[in-house]
């Protein structure tokens, strides 16, 4: 078609403030935990935020799939989060659909970057919107909220993607469009990035309808686009085609009226192998089963791409060879036509060899609907999953996030250390004060795990602080009676 694709992705309202990220709802369960931490421990710094990038996924910084929807506080599914600097990752939810997600130590690198958001929706038809993200001492904490079809806040699943770089990658580029009503302006710099090394330009061309141009982006494939909307509403926005440079954007209320509102916008292209990434446009709505337009598709391990659809709406992507030795990896997918349809992810199945994509798409109204759409995998560490005899042994000192967390009367911690030496954990209070040393000892190189059984401590928040090879790592543990 042309070389232009055409996209659309579930988003809601504009921010009520300027740029500045701040938070419409503020993390007040973080306080105590951040000041706590700011004196215990010494955080290593982020390589990203000095060093640049190279590839794709040297950009992800950060990624969650929030499997607890209703859950005042909870870590979430470690399998399917990752966090660049080895912290935690934890959300909270104050109020029916809105929700709070925290990176701990990814606060270096959170006044910039860029946010997608899915809904996950396997329990009836939603969609997410952002509405801030920002550093909270040495954490970012990216603000949300999720709404069902009719425009009222509802508890759903859903994914979120943090990408932010210093430099160094040509395929990537992404903006935050921070002024709905302005006719063309450049988006702030301190969350705008362009591979193609040209300016960014926002413009306007009527109520709800905009084209971000990324001069210089012209490589040797159709790329991807995903979009996300950014504000306090039940808004949503679309991808209504895109060129060498540029994407076209429309932005609807809950009615399907055009209306005008701020959203972020990621740009990603394959100009040289990366693991762990996979992208297509599934480009025809109506067939069982067929290979979607390879100019704007991409499977990193060199597999074919099947798209297959069971019922109207309902439908699946399959990357091949693109699985991995164990569960994991993270999805956002985009509506791709011309009306206000939305589509979310319901699951996926990382699973050696394959991974398979499940994906519903619904109209305004919260319908079942054919649509066309476009679906992003990401999968950074891909090849460390599992630590098998004769694979390669991590390179990096890495503390998992418990699981379970909140947890009665006991918890696992899983690490990975890069070379033997002593490993030394302990589990202190709020006060600072030590109240367990799960291990201090010498340890070979590799994976690890380790049981945290509370039994005789108080309901209440703990700190876990892990010490090998000269580093330290940390994560908040919730014990609930």
């Amino acid at each position: 078609m042309d070389q232009e694709c055409i996209i659309l992705h579930q988003q809601t309202t504009p921010p009520t403030t300027e740029h500045s990220h701040a938070h419409s709802i503020p993390g007040i369960m973080k306080a105590l935990y951040t000041m706590f931490v700011v004196a215990l421990l010494v955080v290593t710094p982020l390589g990203s935020a000095s060093v640049a990038a190279q590839d794709f996924n040297d950009a992800v910084q950060g990624y969650v799939w929030a499997n607890e929807p209703s859950l005042g506080n909870y870590t979430p599914d470690p399998a399917y989060s990752y966090n660049s600097s080895g912290g935690a990752v934890e959300i909270d939810s104050p109020f029916m659909g809105t929700y709070s997600v925290t990176f701990f130590g990814l606060g270096p690198v959170a006044e910039s970057g860029d946010v997608q958001v899915t809904a996950f929706s396997d329990d009836g038809p939603a969609h997410c919107n952002i509405i801030g993200w920002v550093s909270a001492g040495p954490d970012l904490l990216i603000d949300l909220l999720c709404y069902d079809p009719a425009g009222a806040l509802v508890d759903t699943r859903y994914d979120v993607l943090f990408i932010s770089t210093a430099g160094g990658i040509s395929g990537l580029a992404y903006a935050w469009a921070n002024n709905a009503g302005s006719a063309s302006y450049t988006p702030n710099s301190l969350y705008s990035y362009n591979g193609g090394g040209g300016s960014i330009t926002a413009t306007r061309s009527g109520v709800g309808q905009y084209t971000m141009t990324f001069d210089g982006i012209a490589g040797p494939s159709g790329g991807h686009y995903q979009v996300s909307a950014y504000g306090g509403g039940s808004e949503f926005c679309i991808v209504v085609g895109w060129g060498p440079k540029t994407v076209s954007i429309s932005c609807f209320d809950a009615a399907g009226t055009p209306v005008d509102v701020q959203y972020t916008v990621l740009y990603v292209e394959t100009t040289s192998t990366v693991d762990g990434l996979g992208y297509a446009w599934a480009d025809d709505e109506s067939s069982a089963s067929y290979s979607p337009d390879a100019f704007y598709a991409y499977n990193s391990e060199g597999g074919g791409i099947t798209a297959t659809r069971t019922s109207a709406g309902v439908y699946s992507m399959t990357f091949s060879d693109l699985g991995g030795a164990s569960i994991g990896g993270h999805v956002h997918v985009s509506a791709f036509f011309t009306a206000t349809v939305f589509c979310t992810t319901v699951g996926w199945n990382p699973g050696a060899p394959d991974f398979v994509v499940r994906i519903r798409c619904y109209d305004d109204m919260g319908v079942l609907v054919d649509s066309q759409y476009d679906v992003l995998v990401v999968w950074p560490e891909r090849m460390a999953v599992a630590i098998e005899p004769g694979a390669e042994l991590p390179n990096t000192l890495e503390l998992h996030a418990a699981y379970p967390n909140p947890f009665n009367p006991s918890t696992t911690l899983r690490y990975d250390i890069a070379e033997s030496g002593n490993v030394r954990i302990r589990i202190y209070d709020t006060l600072g004060r030590e109240v367990a040393e799960l291990i201090n000892e010498q340890q070979a190189a590799g994976s690890h795990e380790i049981s945290f059984d509370a039994e005789g401590l108080a309901t209440g928040v703990y700190v876990a602080r892990m010490e090998a090879g000269g580093e330290v790592r940390a994560q908040r543990l919730t014990l609930i009676r």
